[in-house]
């Protein structure tokens, strides 16, 4: 069954791509990198790359994934290098990031910059800012009551790659 919601929803499948690894500092296999990897700017392709890299290593969120269905598409305006969407794809156990928008999403969440980095430093409330209406939310929310150990899973996933993101001021325009 897996593939078959993507196929369904327009997303062609990811191929991956292979890098050629360097062993000097900062590379992913030297020694004192593990663990430790270079500093990514949020949203930007490395960061995506990043999410994308954590989320499929994760067992932990492949199981809790496992049965789900569904697609969060995240939508970041007036960020520095302008407007921003990505989308996280649970299917049936595997679970994809990928840059820009997708046709049906399951739920689209939609914050200025200022906000999504409120939120992803833990320094706003998410819950908070779709109350106060700095998180617009289009969708049906009971697909994330539905799927919370999923998305708990994936939050744990992604505060790793949080914790070596570095976030931009925003330009002034």
């Amino acid at each position: 069954m897996a593939g078959t919601y993507r196929r369904q929803i327009g997303i062609q499948p990811l191929r991956p791509r292979i890098r050629r690894a360097w062993f000097g500092p900062g590379s992913v296999l030297h020694p004192l990198s593990v663990g430790f990897g270079p500093v990514v700017t949020y949203l930007s392709n490395e960061w995506l790359d990043r999410l994308r890299s954590a989320a499929q290593a994760d067992d932990a969120l492949r199981a809790a994934a496992t049965g789900a269905e569904l697609t969060l598409q995240q939508v970041v305006t007036d960020a520095p290098g302008g407007d921003v969407s990505y989308y996280v794809t649970f299917d049936d156990g595997e679970v994809f990031v990928q840059a820009g928008t997708v046709r049906e999403p399951s739920v689209t969440f939609t914050q200025d910059y200022r906000t999504a980095v409120g939120v992803a430093r833990g320094q706003l409330n998410a819950l908070d800012a779709l109350r106060d209406g700095r998180v617009m939310l289009v969708g049906d929310p009971t697909v994330l009551q539905e799927r919370t150990d999923a998305l708990a899973a994936l939050d744990a996933v992604f505060s790793e790659v949080r914790a070596e993101t570095e976030y931009p001021e925003p330009t002034r325009g």
